[in-house]
């Protein structure tokens, strides 16, 4: 029976408390009128008396319960509720995540549509790329426009190309960049340095004179001295020494002269083969061409080097120690009266009296015995001609 009333009471409770619950919630919506409340209080009074010490029980045993779950984690070892809240931070971490990472995004694209240009782009960093690319000798038009055109696509690959880089036609952060490395030069109008006086020495070493006092200022001469290097060398001609333009200077310093080549140094090649016998022109110019390159390897056929028709390190190096013989009109040395005499003993003589000094009646001499022999009549007493001379002195006939 006791058992019976208790349901009843919880049940009666349950009632109860869901109607007080949608009276409270509505009454948070609207108004509640005076007449509402004292329906309110009437319900309440109703409870009957003999079940008030039931309700307040069930009230007691709920409270207890809620107790009993907050001392659950009270009760919790420490790291454990630790970890609850960090596994609660993380989640409110990944959630706030994905706004993290759209920023991040839309920042990449930014910086990228910031330095990579191509067709179909428009504005003012367009006009500006045209304007830099004529600088260095690409230009795009005499009247560029703020378009990225098929154009500016040709050109931006032709740079490219030039500089050794990915040949895309977009203007790309390596290319921008490349731009901006060239015009920051230190070899550039306006520019100086020590090393800009190495530049003039470098180039007055292989024919193309600044000054014959140069000193560390990159001005309107050097500038126009290095515009006829590029210019002979068929290079973009802007007037700044550029890696292209650097490399081509070290190339001709190191001696190597080829065919399609062409300035003061070629000429003074030909002028220096023609000394030693070997003839291109008897009115030389600046260009090294088929017949130049013929005659070079007739020069290394005669003195036993590799006949290239290049007059490379070797070839420049032989000439040079033909020239500097000492077996020439001008010299003088006790080696010379000993070539005299044997020249002498061989049917060649300079003079009944030889002394040290080989003058024009000697190189005439010397002549007269190279074209007997087959040899180039240079007058000069090169290892050929010595070599000859010490064979016939050698022959039994």
């Amino acid at each position: 029976m006791k058992g019976l009333k208790a349901a009843i009471a919880i049940a009666s409770f349950l009632f109860y408390t869901i109607l007080i619950s949608t009276n409270v919630t509505v009454a948070a919506d609207n108004p509640i009128h005076d007449e509402e409340q004292k329906q309110q209080i009437e319900i309440e009074e109703e409870i009957p008396e003999e079940e008030k010490p039931i309700l307040e029980s069930f009230e007691e045993i709920e409270q207890s319960s809620e107790v009993e779950i907050e001392d659950q984690d009270i009760n919790r070892p420490k790291e454990l509720v630790e970890t609850d809240k960090d596994i609660s931070k993380e989640v409110d971490n990944k959630i706030e995540a994905p706004s993290s990472r759209e920023e991040v995004d839309t920042n990449v694209i930014v910086n990228a549509n910031s330095i990579n240009l191509k067709v179909g782009d428009s504005g003012k960093e367009v006009y500006d790329l045209k304007l830099k690319l004529a600088q260095l000798g690409f230009p795009v038009s005499a009247n560029p426009n703020e378009d990225y055109g098929l154009k500016t696509a040709a050109t931006v690959k032709e740079f490219q190309i030039y500089y050794g880089l990915k040949a895309t036609g977009e203007a790309d952060a390596a290319t921008m960049a490349k731009i901006d490395e060239i015009l920051s030069s230190p070899y550039r109008l306006g520019k100086s340095s020590s090393a800009v006086k190495q530049l003039k020495l470098n180039l007055a070493k292989i024919g193309f004179v600044v000054s014959d006092q140069p000193n560390n200022d990159y001005g309107p001469k050097t500038e126009a001295v290095v515009k006829e290097f590029q210019r002979l060398n068929g290079l973009k001609v802007n007037g700044i020494a550029d890696e292209v333009t650097l490399a081509k200077i070290n190339e001709w310093l190191n001696g190597e002269l080829k065919m399609g080549m062409s300035g003061p140094r070629v000429l003074k090649l030909k002028q220096d083969l023609a000394n030693l016998g070997f003839v291109v022109s008897n009115n030389p110019n600046e260009d090294y061409g088929p017949k130049t390159s013929a005659v070079v390897k007739e020069f290394q056929l005669y003195y036993g080097l590799k006949t290239t028709g290049e007059a490379d390190g070797a070839t420049l190096a032989k000439i040079e120690e033909v020239l500097s013989s000492t077996y020439r009109i001008g010299l003088s040395s006790p080696q010379v009266k000993t070539l005299k005499l044997n020249l002498a003993t061989l049917g060649f003589q300079v003079s009944d009296n030889p002394n040290n000094d080989y003058g024009p009646k000697t190189a005439t001499v010397v002549k007269e015995f190279q074209r007997y022999y087959g040899l180039r009549a240079t007058g000069i007493a090169d290892e050929v001609t010595l070599k000859k001379i010490d064979d016939m002195l050698s022959s039994p006939y």
